[in-house]
């Protein structure tokens, strides 16, 4: 796996456990330790868990906490609907927060420096990259990404039509081309969403 990982203006320095913005180094949390290698990650994740839990119980308004319990449950658990939950609940408490969309940001770009390294070994789908970017707000690294799974035949592209988490981007025109590439009527009812629980349909 890279020691940097870039997002735009930051830089996440895996061995040194910093973040760095346009050079200006920012010290990130104790559970980077963990993805570092300098501490055994369920350890310092778990620890930290039972912490910011006890916060949110104290005080459930903590935007910035709830946004570093998602991060835990997604490291230690693989509870990916608490980590939506979280994150949603930190996104409502404080929307602008800066550390909150950090957390966000550098949760994303772990994740996607692990399927580069991933790629260079074994095959990697690539809507893998295109959900992530799109989370990051890349939009067209998304769309190229999305493109690719389609030349692929990544099965995770055939429900495009179904999928919540691409409504922002339905009006997109790059949206309606990739649906032509896959012989896909945007106006049809073919492989449109015909219930409540396909609407929640998640990658």
């Amino acid at each position: 796996m890279p020691n940097i990982v870039r997002f735009n203006c930051f830089e996440v320095d895996l061995a040194a456990g910093q973040l760095l913005k346009r050079g200006a180094k920012i010290r990130l949390h104790d559970w980077l330790l963990g993805f570092a290698g300098f501490a055994a990650p369920r350890d310092t994740c778990s620890t930290g868990l039972f912490y910011a839990l006890r916060a949110v119980e104290i005080d459930n308004t903590l935007a910035e906490t709830h946004a570093l319990i998602a991060q835990y449950r997604a490291e230690i658990e693989y509870n990916w609907p608490e980590v939506e939950r979280e994150t949603r609940r930190a996104l409502e408490l404080n929307p602008a927060s800066p550390v909150v969309r950090l957390r966000h940001a550098v949760s994303a770009l772990l994740a996607l420096g692990r399927l580069h390294a991933m790629a260079a070994q074994a095959y990697v789908p690539p809507t893998s990259f295109a959900w992530i970017h799109l989370g990051l707000g890349e939009t067209d690294e998304a769309f190229a990404w999305m493109d690719k799974a389609i030349d692929a035949r990544d099965h995770m592209i055939a429900p495009i039509k179904t999928y919540w988490f691409l409504d922002p981007i339905r009006d997109d025109p790059r949206f309606a081309a990739l649906l032509r590439k896959m012989n896909l009527d945007q106006d049809s009812g073919i492989g449109t969403r015909d219930s409540g629980e396909a609407d929640r349909a998640t990658p």
